[in-house]
């Protein structure tokens, strides 16, 4: 991901006129969901303590299952960053040649779903809280794992016909990031 971003810094993509607003629109859309993602993965963990302490539930050493998760995930969140600096390089590059009168592109990250409202209370309301509390992670993960997907896989297919190194090498990157998710 380091070669695609000096890469992208020097070789200019080569595409015709007409395959510039539609890159764009694709790297651009992969770049929102990058952030999302990563918007969603750091709000995740706060708002899973937050929640738990709330509710008064014990914190304790997590599991080695999970602390395996936690670290695929920290690994995955990284990879993201990484790979989002290229695209920007080749959103910035394309940027002149984008027709006049297009709207600006809009980068930022999907809105987040609004946190479960917990409270403690008696066994049968902690287990619908938490449970409520689980909901938020799936669906969000989902939901942002769903897009992230969407949005790479359009880049990878659109890398694949672009000749030089940086374009192979995103094209590389972006398949193995897909293996991954």
């Amino acid at each position: 991901m380091l070669v695609v971003d000096l890469l992208a810094r020097q070789e200019p993509l080569e595409l015709s006129d007409d395959q510039v607003e539609p890159t764009v629109q694709e790297l651009a859309a992969a770049v929102r969901a990058i952030r999302s993602m990563l918007e969603f993965t750091d709000a995740m963990r706060t708002v899973v303590s937050r929640h738990a302490e709330r509710l008064g539930l014990p914190s304790r050493e997590p599991s080695p299952k999970m602390a395996e998760a936690r670290s695929k995930t920290d690994v995955h969140a990284e990879l993201l960053r990484r790979l989002q600096r290229p695209l920007l390089r080749l959103l910035d590059q394309l940027e002149s040649r984008r027709p006049s009168g297009v709207p600006p592109l809009n980068l930022e990250p999907s809105p987040l779903a609004p946190e479960p409202d917990t409270k403690p209370g008696p066994s049968q309301i902690l287990y619908v809280d938490i449970r409520a509390v689980e909901k938020w992670v799936g669906t969000g993960m989902g939901r942002h794992a769903r897009e992230l997907k969407r949005t790479l896989t359009a880049v990878h297919k659109r890398s694949g016909a672009w000749n030089g190194p940086a374009g192979h090498q995103l094209h590389s990157d972006t398949g193995r990031l897909l293996s991954r998710i």
